[in-house]
């Protein structure tokens, strides 16, 4: 296992004086027509969608009357119109998901994978059908929920598992501001606002330019307040759905809020949400069972509350998972390690880079909220380098040092820092993006710095796959 400090190192740096509640500037009007209509229109097509009441635009011009199809000619009509209410509360239909069927299809997705059926054992099936129940009284979740599973199947799929998953930390915790049955409903429901967004970016597989990054960004948002407008749905649920992104180190989004301003309930979808984009990633390295990502878990330790990692770390490690080698053959992982010595001074370009950044950001600007998330993540991942060690020179010569002796006893160490190098270099992934947000909005004399350290990154990760290739 890695240490969890650098040899050598300096404390970690204080964001204290960064705090305070900085609400989120995305906004969303939940009258004005979206891609929800087109979304409802595909599904209209083998499962009929109607307008249960008149529909009328603000200015008081029916659109549509009762009874109305939603198809995709009505989905043209509409999407130009802000409506007196929500359109999703004037729709129906035909079939909706059942009770049975959202069971099955959490019972499917066990089945797919042999971690997950091992974690599984720490769900019961009384608690998994109270919470069924509480859901089907819902039906407004219900129809986003059947929409949801036609229309984004891989967000339904991760629905699914941040409801299940969410359900046995709330039980294993027992706390009163995280009961499982309202986990279960947050995790079920904290993507919803996926559905609203032109779904070419929900579904793009390439890298999403910082523009279509912010679209993404606001589906919290999106799906608090569709939840709002759902009388039956506890007050905290929503505040999950919206502090799903955020982090206890400042470093998420829509708010850059720190551990005290979050939610339990929220760090728990948080938890899980994370943990289902490293299992199920695109890269065959990251997707892999959840006794293998522990690791990535210790890197992001810092960054959930404290009680929620070690919650979830706990059921993970008790799950009597048996996990196979990330590398099935020595001579793969001998092949790669010269390529961690690449990047780990990437990573140390990169510390350098942020560095830098946090020196000189003005602590007077931190009224505006991008950069107060941009100051709060370069803060966090400073720390995390200093806290890892995964830059320092120990760790440079130890990996070194295993390559040249081919030292068998330490190979499995050596897929960890394999797994923690991945995870870092895709959280300063993030910071790059943010970056490229920031410089927009940020003020003239803040610009030139903001661009100069855009460029250190992007010219070190240029470096790193030049030599990777």
């Amino acid at each position: 296992m890695i240490s969890e400090a650098a040899d050598g190192g300096q404390p970690p740096r204080s964001i204290n004086d960064m705090q305070g509640v900085i609400m989120s500037s995305l906004e969303y009007e939940q009258n004005q027509v979206d891609a929800y209509v087109d979304h409802l229109a595909e599904v209209n097509k083998a499962n009929q969608v109607v307008a249960t009441s008149d529909l009328y635009n603000e200015q008081g011009v029916l659109l549509a009357k009762q009874g109305t199809s939603i198809s995709s000619k009505m989905a043209e009509k509409l999407i130009r119109h802000k409506l007196r209410k929500p359109l999703e509360q004037s729709v129906a239909l035909e079939h909706s998901l059942s009770g049975e069927q959202l069971l099955a299809d959490i019972d499917k997705q066990w089945s797919a994978a042999a971690d997950l059926q091992c974690l599984s054992r720490h769900v019961t099936e009384a608690s998994l059908r109270e919470a069924r129940d509480r859901v089907m009284r819902l039906p407004m979740l219900v129809q986003k929920l059947t929409v949801l599973r036609e229309r984004l199947p891989d967000q339904y799929d991760k629905a699914l598992y941040c409801a299940w998953f969410g359900l046995a930390i709330a039980t294993r915790l027992q706390r009163p501001d995280a009961k499982p049955v309202e986990v279960f409903i947050a995790g079920l429901a904290h993507d919803i606002g996926m559905l609203h967004i032109d779904p070419a970016i929900v579904n793009k597989n390439d890298e999403l330019s910082p523009e279509e990054w912010r679209a993404i960004q606001s589906h919290v948002v999106i799906g608090k307040v569709c939840l709002e407008s759902m009388s039956s749905v506890p007050r905290a649920v929503a505040v999950a759905v919206l502090e799903h992104h955020e982090r206890c180190d400042g470093s998420g989004y829509p708010s850059a809020r720190f551990a005290d301003e979050l939610s339990l309930m929220g760090q728990i979808v948080a938890i899980t949400d994370m943990l289902y984009a490293i299992r199920f990633s695109a890269d065959p390295k990251r997707n892999s069972d959840l006794q293998l990502l522990l690791p990535v878990l210790q890197v992001n330790d810092y960054s959930f509350a404290a009680e929620v990692y070690e919650a979830t770390r706990f059921l993970i490690k008790t799950a009597g998972i048996r996990s196979p080698r990330l590398y099935s053959e020595d001579a793969d992982l001998l092949q790669r390690l010269p390529k961690l010595l690449v990047l780990a001074q990437t990573l140390k370009r990169y510390e350098a880079s942020v560095v830098h950044l946090n020196q000189h950001l003005p602590v007077d600007q931190m009224n505006r909220r991008q950069l107060r998330s941009l100051a709060a993540t370069g803060l966090a991942l400073e720390n995390l380098l200093i806290r890892s060690g995964m830059t320092s020179e120990g760790l440079i010569r130890w990996v070194s040092h295993v390559h040249q002796a081919k030292l068998q006893p330490a190979y499995a160490e050596m897929e960890e820092v394999d797994l923690m190098f991945d995870e870092l270099l895709w959280r300063f992934r993030d910071l790059r993006r943010l970056l490229h947000l920031v410089q927009k909005d940020a003020p003239e004399s803040l610009r030139p710095l903001l661009a100069a350290i855009e460029r250190s990154f992007n010219d070190a990760a240029k470096e790193r796959q030049s030599v990777i290739a």
